[in-house]
C-alpha cells in the first residue's frame, strides 16, 4: 500500500507543478516585447517623469496616472505609502521594466524603456 500512497502524493505534486507552469507561461506571454535598446552615452543623471501612467502587463487598469517629477544627479526622493499604493510600480517605470502607457520617463532626455538594459544597469 505504501508505494500507492507515494504515487498518489507525487501525482498531486505533478498536477500542482503543471498548473503553476501554465499560470507562469500565461503571465510571460502578456509582458511587453523588449526592444533591443539604443546604445547611449553614460547617463549624467537627470530623471524626468512627465504625466506618466501605467498598468500591469496584460491589464488596462491604471496603477499610476499623471505622475510627474524631475530629479537631478545627486538629488534624493523618498517614496512612501501603504501596501499596493504604486511604489514598486513606480520603481519598475524608473528602471524601464514596464513601459509607460501614457506620458514619459526619461533619463538625460532618452526614454528609459528604450535604453539598452545592459548599459543602463551598469550606471544605476
Amino acid at each position: 500500500l505504501a508505494p500507492v500512497e507515494v504515487l498518489i502524493g507525487n501525482w498531486k505534486q505533478l498536477v500542482a507543478a503543471r498548473a503553476a507552469y501554465g499560470r507562469l507561461s500565461e503571465l510571460l506571454q502578456v509582458y511587453p516585447a523588449r526592444v533591443a535598446g539604443m546604445p547611449l552615452p553614460r547617463p549624467e543623471g537627470t530623471v524626468l517623469v512627465e504625466n506618466a501612467a501605467t498598468a500591469a502587463p496584460g491589464s488596462r487598469a491604471l496603477i499610476l496616472k499623471n505622475v510627474s517629477f524631475s530629479l537631478k544627479a545627486g538629488e534624493v526622493v523618498a517614496v512612501i505609502g501603504p501596501s499596493a499604493s504604486g511604489k514598486s510600480t513606480l520603481a519598475r517605470l524608473l528602471v524601464g521594466v514596464w513601459p509607460p502607457l501614457a506620458g514619459s520617463v526619461r533619463l538625460d532626455g532618452a526614454e528609459v524603456f528604450k535604453w539598452n538594459k545592459d548599459e543602463l544597469g551598469r550606471h544605476l
